[in-house]
């Protein structure tokens, strides 16, 4: 969040053509300062060495891609989609360090369900 309030202009120039879901966070973001993002500054480069750490010890690190099976989409949110927090963090479980550090990722189907 820290880094997208940096593009709040594209917000304010451009809003009406994001999608709800993008509206909120660029709203959320509104209220973050330089402390906040000073503060997840710290924490990106705390991931990283942690990271680089790692990979002193190994040469691949294999996880599953979501910690979930996706959920069927509900028809009311076609036209304008929708904000599912606990979905969303369950989907991404396993990549937002990687996201954050920006590690290289390759995602394989491995199964069917």
């Amino acid at each position: 969040l820290a880094e997208t309030a940096q593009d709040l202009d594209i917000w304010r120039n451009h809003g009406s053509q994001l999608a709800p879901q993008t509206k909120i966070v660029f709203a959320v973001c509104q209220d973050l300062n330089l402390t906040h993002y000073m503060n997840s500054s710290c924490q990106k480069k705390r991931a990283m060495k942690m990271f680089e750490a790692l990979f002193e010890e190994i040469d691949i690190l294999i996880t599953p891609t979501t910690a979930c099976l996706p959920k069927e989409i509900d028809p009311a949110s076609l036209a304008y989609g929708e904000m599912d927090e606990l979905n969303l963090l369950y989907t991404m479980w396993f990549v937002y360090l990687a996201n954050l550090c920006g590690l290289p990722a390759l995602t394989i189907n491995a199964g069917y369900s």
